[in-house]
């Protein structure tokens, strides 16, 4: 897929989480469309997906891998750690 083609894409999923109530999402992806316009990690991440039809969300699935790549709150370690100290009380 060009990515002209993939960055467009991603505006379109970007502008339905704004339209469903999902800010930080919207926010989240119309970042990911200028990294992807400028060829950056999100364009390599994207660019076996040229086929993939609109309701496959390739945007939110990337979205969703990266946050089950995130420090989780209950996690070990300095990275953790510092997470932890920077989040509100729950």
């Amino acid at each position: 897929m060009s990515r002209e083609r993939a960055a467009v894409m991603v505006e379109h999923q970007a502008r339905g989480c704004a339209e469903l109530g999902s800010p930080l999402y919207a926010f989240l992806l119309e970042r990911v469309a200028r990294d992807v316009r400028e060829g950056g990690p999100c364009a390599r991440a994207l660019a076996g997906y040229g086929d993939a039809p609109g309701p496959d969300a390739v945007a939110l699935r990337l979205l969703g891998g990266v946050h089950a790549l995130a420090p989780r709150r209950r996690g070990k370690g300095k990275a953790a750690r510092k997470l932890r100290a920077a989040l509100p009380e729950t």
